[in-house]
């Protein structure tokens, strides 16, 4: 863990700011200077830091779904045969219907 004093310090607040917010740091940035990389170097460890608590939260963590129990084997589904005779049924009733006229 880092030290509270190695944090850098608050930018200032601009003089068109509301109480509290923080201003925009308009120091030019310097490609390569130690100071001009400092914060883009801190963003990018403190983003690596919190990913790696992510990914460490998201493995430790239970799996909140059950587990899907198996699909029990109870063979062939009556269905069909229960379509196949009632379609037989309405034809032996269409056939009764067309006999008797």
């Amino acid at each position: 863990m880092r030290d509270v004093d190695d944090e850098p310090e608050p930018a200032p607040l601009d003089a068109g700011t509301k109480d509290g917010e923080r201003g925009i740091d308009r120091r030019p940035h310097v490609a390569g200077s130690a100071a001009a990389d400092a914060p883009a170097r801190e963003r990018q460890h403190a983003a690596k830091d919190a990913a790696a608590q992510a990914k460490s939260n998201v493995d430790r963590a239970d799996d909140p779904l059950p587990p899907q129990p198996a699909v029990p084997s109870t063979g062939p589904s009556p269905l069909p045969l229960a379509v196949a005779i009632a379609l037989s049924l309405l034809a032996l009733l269409l056939i009764r219907q067309l006999r008797r006229r």
